[in-house]
């Protein structure tokens, strides 16, 4: 070990604080926490497991739904409820803007293209991406490092600059990336099926999907922001994977707690913020040499450097400020990317067990070997029609988030159909429905993989769908109104296209290399078995419990 890894161990270790003794280990002070929230959360995941799969003798009509509850409970079942909620107001309004009530705010829903036009056009200072952002995050406790403000402005964070660092630096150097990404991925799998155990006596390895796409997304960002030496450090890799996790948890624990209690509601959920100080004690000295350097882009190709180079340059940012703006990206780049890699994963491996989805399975397995040749060095997923309208299929059948284009009113608003929005409140679009709408989807309940490459092919020739809602041709990485999963306007996601080579690198790997299968599948599921998903306000998050099979190919 480096002396300065020695150093910066032993300044973790003095950080780590009251849960833990001279020796590193967790006290006994700390286990009984863990133990209670352990305990209390199980018994609440069980009401709620049981409740969720009687939602409907709960809310027994869509005209009644949770309208026949008081204010306060309406408010309280959107939290475990809230995409069926959101289906049920959704189907009931036929067309027109609805408001649903949830904890602290309510959530103000629009659905026509000239609504969800005046959310794009508004100022920010009126709807505002980052005021949604510091309520979800709480930042003032759980990032302090960074000041984050209700509106982004360029003296805040250069999101000209930003945007140039994610879209246009990060998206011209990915060819240069791939080889690397591709070499992760694999010896993520391998990593991850050898610590499964087995294989069993026909060659399967049973692995919890969720985990092991947080855990290979996670090392396939280290490498991407921070370069290939700290995504070989397990410490800091083991940090940058809880950080995530232990954030959002506390964030919504104190959205919940007086103000008060905040501080020690966060020591004890994020174990007295031990990924956070980590990830800090790592990066800030990289950081600080780097602006002591004058290193550019030039010298350093990765997402830190560019985010260095975009920071202000009047009033310039300390070392730990330019890292608490780099925290607050991370944690949006690895929970997203693992539910949908968790879906798609889950969904092959339906089709694999499903004899009605060989054909799917054979015409993707056919179409990476025919288009994506090992031997060839350049291996364009782009290339890949069938494995992108597969992606959106299962994006459109398990969307990880129930609505998109999410803003907070900093003032009054009114849209121009009525609307009234309170300052405080949520807008947004709700895409959960809508891509379950029969009218826009033909028969919206079927998974079919062909949907969207069949659309496609049907507007080239000047005809017009009736499976898909779009008029023009259409692609994963494409962002609109009939494709809303990456956001709208000035806001739409700038790291779409790393997304995407990253989903498709990863489908590509398991086609070429496994079989996978549901170690449960779907015609042997109960109404106890435990649900692949669950919800939590808008989100849908898959079980940790989910287990997929893989097996090697026999080459």
């Amino acid at each position: 070990m480096s002396t300065v890894d020695m150093n910066i161990n032993q300044s973790y270790a003095s950080q780590r604080g009251i849960f833990h003794d001279q020796n590193g280990s967790l006290t006994s002070g700390y286990n009984f926490t863990v133990l209670y929230w352990f305990l209390s959360l199980s018994l609440l995941g069980l009401v709620l497991r049981f409740v969720g799969k009687n939602y409907d003798e709960f809310l027994p009509s869509k005209t009644a739904g949770i309208t026949r509850y008081p204010k306060f409970i309406q408010r309280l079942l959107y939290l475990v409820w809230g995409p069926r909620i959101l289906d049920d107001a959704y189907f009931a309004a036929n067309g027109r803007s609805f408001k649903i009530p949830t904890p602290g705010h309510d959530l103000c829903v629009v659905s026509t293209p000239e609504l969800v036009q005046e959310i794009k056009e508004n100022s920010s200072r009126q709807l505002s991406l980052n005021g949604i952002a510091k309520d979800l995050l709480q930042p003032q406790f759980t990032i302090p490092a960074h000041e984050w403000l209700d509106q982004r402005t360029h003296s805040q964070g250069h999101s000209s600059g930003y945007v140039r660092a994610i879209q246009t630096l990060l998206t011209s150097h990915l060819p240069q990336f791939q080889p690397q990404i591709e070499k992760i991925i694999k010896q993520a799998f391998e990593f991850e099926l050898k610590q499964a155990g087995g294989p069993n006596a026909e060659g399967w390895h049973d692995v919890k999907i969720f985990g092991l796409m947080k855990r290979t997304i996670t090392k396939l960002n280290t490498y991407i922001f921070f370069g290939e030496e700290l995504g070989q450090n397990p410490l800091f890799t083991s940090a940058a994977l809880d950080f995530p996790q232990s954030t959002f948890i506390a964030a919504e624990l104190l959205r919940c707690l007086p103000s008060f209690l905040c501080p020690l509601g966060l020591n004890i959920i994020t174990r007295n913020r031990w990924a956070e100080k980590v990830m800090m004690s790592y990066l800030v000295p990289i950081v600080q040499a780097r602006l002591d350097a004058g290193a550019t882009g030039q010298d350093h190709a990765d997402v830190m450097q560019w985010l260095i180079d975009s920071s202000p340059k009047k009033n310039p940012w300390t070392a730990a400020e330019i890292v608490g703006q780099i925290l607050t990206l991370w944690f949006a780049g690895v929970f997203q990317p693992a539910i949908v890699g968790s879906y798609a994963l889950i969904d092959l491996a339906d089709h694999f067990s499903d004899g009605d989805g060989q054909g799917l399975v054979e015409e993707l397995m056919n179409e990476v070997r025919n288009a994506l040749p090992r031997d060839d060095g350049k291996r364009d997923v782009e290339k890949l029609e069938v494995l992108d309208s597969f992606l959106r299929e299962s994006i459109r059948v398990n969307n990880s988030d129930a609505v998109s284009g999410r803003r907070k009113a900093m003032e009054p608003f009114a849209f121009s159909d009525g609307l009234q929005v309170q300052k405080g409140d949520w807008v947004c679009f709700p895409m959960w429905p809508m891509m379950r709408d029969p009218a826009r989807y033909e028969d919206p309940n079927k998974f079919d993989g062909f949907r969207f490459i069949k659309a496609n092919q049907m507007l080239r020739r000047g005809q017009n769908p009736k499976t898909v809602p779009e008029r023009t041709e259409m692609k994963f990485t494409d962002a609109g109104y009939d494709w809303p999963i990456w956001g709208f306007g000035r806001e739409t996601c700038p790291g779409r296209w790393y997304a995407s080579l990253v989903m498709k690198l990863l489908l590509v790997h398991v086609l070429e290399n496994y079989e996978c299968n549901m170690a449960e599948p779907k015609e042997t599921r109960s109404r106890w078995s435990w649900p692949r998903y669950f919800f939590w306000r808008t989100g849908v998050v898959p079980s940790s419990r989910t287990v997929v099979q893989f097996r090697k190919l026999q080459q």
